[in-house]
């Protein structure tokens, strides 16, 4: 994995991305370990912090051209998850995605699991 420091991506970049990790998952029934976007590979914890800092900006009506600093995230060493079925409204999303990134930002490594209203998710 490339030191990623100083790379950006831009959020059009980034729903590109969740297409190919969306794919993967379909096909694998698992996440990837990286996702590589231009010449630069993530692991996806970073990949995770690139999603919800999208998620966010485009909420806040930002365009797909806008650049989201890239920095170096872990993966936890563990995650579980317990869910029922249902819906997310989009406040309910937006408040998980600014949850996620402020423990990204703070700890530099992603949440082993987070609590929405359907349960613990991983």
């Amino acid at each position: 994995i490339k030191e990623p420091s100083t790379t950006t991506v831009t959020i059009a970049e980034i729903l590109n991305a969740a297409q190919t990790v969306k794919t993967q998952i379909e096909a694998n029934e698992k996440l990837p370990n990286t996702i590589t976007i231009g010449t630069n590979t993530f692991n996806m914890a970073q990949f995770l912090y690139m999603a919800t800092q999208a998620t966010i900006l485009l909420n806040n009506g930002k365009p797909t051209t806008t650049t989201i600093k890239i920095e170096d995230y872990s993966v936890p060493t563990s995650s579980s998850e317990s869910l029922t079925t249902g819906t997310l409204n989009t406040a309910s999303y937006v408040d998980f995605a600014n949850r996620i990134t402020e423990y990204l930002q703070n700890n530099k490594q992603a949440p082993p699991y987070g609590y929405i209203n359907q349960g613990q998710i991983s």
